[in-house]
């Protein structure tokens, strides 16, 4: 974990090679597969954010071999990323390779949240809400901190269906749950 935030904090400090380097050393000694893709996941994200683009070898790659349900979740948002940056959304939408089911209770993920952008991009706001799940308060559904939060996918698809004052009560219920949290 400290070897992967300190190739992050390299990056974020203009020392891509150290960052590259240091990337390069934790995929040569990974010992298994969440080790593989956690790399891989940065790397991209890192290439992705910075330059709008990322070599997606690896995320393929680990798509063919990964089991865990939630890492080829996470590898899978990656690579419609790439495919919509490139192709537009339609066209990565079209590369989805099963509906995603989720439970009632089940929180979206990061590919929900891509795939929730695709939609918006392409038009369809309604199915993306659809695909984000029910809309409940913060309590049900913590507004996430991270880079594929989707918070800001759900917001973006009320916005463009003109329903401001749902994604203002949703942007006021995160940001409540986030300063309750901070004075805990």
């Amino acid at each position: 974990e400290a070897q992967l935030l300190a190739a992050e904090a390299a990056h974020l400090e203009g020392r891509d090679a150290e960052a590259n380097d240091a990337l390069d050393a934790l995929d040569r000694h990974a010992a298994n597969d969440t080790e593989r893709i956690r790399v891989a996941l940065l790397r991209f994200d890192l290439s992705f954010f910075s330059r709008g683009l990322a070599d997606v070898s690896a995320i393929e790659a680990l798509l063919n071999t990964a089991t865990d349900g939630e890492w080829r979740g996470e590898l899978l948002a990656r690579r419609l990323s790439m495919q919509g940056a490139l192709h537009g959304p339609a066209a990565a939408l079209e590369t989805v390779p099963v509906p995603l089911k989720q439970g009632p209770s089940a929180m979206p993920s990061s590919v929900h949240a891509v795939i929730a952008e695709l939609l918006t991009r392409a038009g369809t706001m309604e199915r993306a809400l659809c695909v984000l799940g029910p809309a409940g308060g913060p309590e049900e559904r913590p507004a996430a901190t991270e880079l594929w939060s989707p918070l800001a996918s759900r917001a973006r698809a009320l916005i463009s269906l003109g329903r401001f004052d749902e994604a203002d009560a949703l942007i006021d219920g995160a940001r409540t749950d986030k300063i309750g949290r901070a004075h805990v």
